[in-house]
């Protein structure tokens, strides 16, 4: 029987099995068979960079085959946000990445950053401005398959762009995002937008928060990952609201909070006192992860009970009747120390509130389907009495706090098919990978390229 004779969903399973291998097994299998040829193109230029100029080989498929191009359903483009001055022989290449961009017709991922803070004195003439391809971006955003968008680091970014798409499904900012037009008037969509991920780093909460405001309460209707990098108090106002807003429509699954800066995060948790916010109760939640970093250089004895008591008010205070996994981390600096310490039971036990989440957890009709906790502590001691730890220090401080966690969750421990642990323990990994990351397949796939 020849290859040719074998049904074409059967020869496009075996391509793509061949393609979760190194990209030289598609090459081989493309050229056994012209039956093949089609999807191994499918899964060969599935993704394609343009850094600053587009390569040697982009430049070849746009005179040989440029329908190459069609394949492309992730693109990554390094571009400039201030505008440079450009050659004439520069005005050609950005002429080759306009073409570039209106071959991508069935882009499905976008990611964009901009690398106007690194020094760019030796590629000015390669530079792309977003204004330089105007119309072919515009023509990008457009595009009917493109459901996912990534964007860091751009001050005066065209809203409108982002407004383009007819299918945006998941949104990732970072990096101090604004917006040109958005102070100035209200955009709304283009169509409905029915996001199921947002995703806001480093500054960029304070600019979704912005964005979402022009648009009606619904884009909450749809959301089941949500994860944000909280970093003022003002990012955890606006982080509580979007929160709020999505509990009415009580479609979350996964829901990422990291609170960074200690001198914030007491303010954060002194207004979720005076405000009465917290996280509510979602029917679906599945995994919720919670960091907190209470780190500077001026530890305190106080610093543990505020990582305890912030814990119980965000995570513990409503019941999660589906909540599977809850991965909490925190870190702060203890006062300075000896080698001669042996112990973190002063910081970690029932008595400065790590007993209440140790109740709350153990609660099975609070949290009657959670099975696997991750509880884990990093700690920085400010120079110089880091320098005064030997190998042998740190491992005694280690095992002491992992041994004083153990003893302060020994209810949630003792419940049945409980696995309790650490993130650096295989067994918990193990879970997490099972309930979080095959779950929720697509929004990984993404976020982590």
């Amino acid at each position: 029987m020849s290859m040719g004779s074998l049904p074409q969903e059967i020869l496009d399973r075996i391509t793509d099995e061949a393609a979760s291998n190194p990209l030289i097994s598609l090459k081989w299998l493309s050229l056994t068979s012209r039956c093949f040829l089609q999807r191994c193109r499918f899964h060969i230029f599935s993704r394609h960079v343009i850094s600053f100029k587009i390569s040697d080989k982009a430049h070849r498929i746009l005179r040989h085959n440029p329908s190459l191009f069609s394949n492309v359903r992730r693109l990554g483009m390094r571009v400039h946000e201030d505008p440079v001055e450009i050659s004439e022989d520069h005005k050609w290449e950005l002429k080759q990445i306009s073409r570039v961009l209106d071959k991508v017709t069935n882009l499905e991922t976008l990611c964009l950053s901009n690398m106007s803070s690194y020094d760019s004195s030796n590629s000015e003439t390669k530079a792309i401005y977003l204004g330089h391809c105007k119309d072919a971006f515009a023509r990008l955003f457009a595009r009917p398959n493109l459901a996912n968008i990534e964007i860091n680091g751009f001050d005066n970014f065209p809203v409108h762009l982002l407004h383009s798409p007819p299918s945006l499904q998941s949104l990732s900012v970072g990096n101090s995002l604004s917006f040109s037009e958005y102070l100035h008037q209200d955009l709304q969509p283009k169509a409905p937008w029915h996001l199921t991920s947002l995703v806001a780093r480093d500054h960029g909460l304070n600019t979704v928060h912005h964005l979402l405001k022009s648009c009606t309460n619904s884009i909450y209707a749809n959301l089941v990952n949500l994860q944000f990098t909280i970093n003022t108090v003002q990012a955890h106002r606006n982080s509580m609201q979007i929160i709020n807003n999505a509990a009415e429509y009580s479609a979350l699954e996964m829901l990422d909070l990291h609170y960074t800066s200690r001198a914030e995060v007491h303010r954060c948790y002194d207004e979720l006192i005076t405000s009465g916010l917290t996280i509510p109760s979602f029917p679906f939640l599945h995994y919720m992860e919670l960091w907190i970093d209470l780190y500077d250089h001026h530890p305190s004895f106080l610093v543990p009970d505020l990582a305890a008591n912030m814990i119980t008010r965000m995570l513990c205070t409503n019941p999660q009747p589906s909540l599977t996994v809850a991965d909490v981390g925190f870190n702060w600096g203890t006062p300075p120390i000896g080698p001669d310490f042996e112990r973190e039971q002063a910081f970690i036990d029932a008595n400065r509130g790590w007993g209440r989440i140790d109740d709350a957890f153990a609660d099975t009709t609070r949290f009657p389907k959670l099975c696997a906790i991750d509880m884990t502590p990093s700690y920085y001691f400010p120079y110089p009495s880091s320098e005064l730890l030997s190998d042998e220090g740190w491992e005694i401080i280690q095992s002491g706090t992992k041994a004083a966690i153990m003893a302060a969750f020994s209810q949630t421990r003792a419940r049945e098919g409980m696995i309790f642990g650490f993130n650096w323990d295989r067994p918990l990994q193990k879970v997490y990978e099972r309930i979080v990351s095959e779950r929720h397949e697509a929004h990984y796939a993404f976020w982590k390229g």
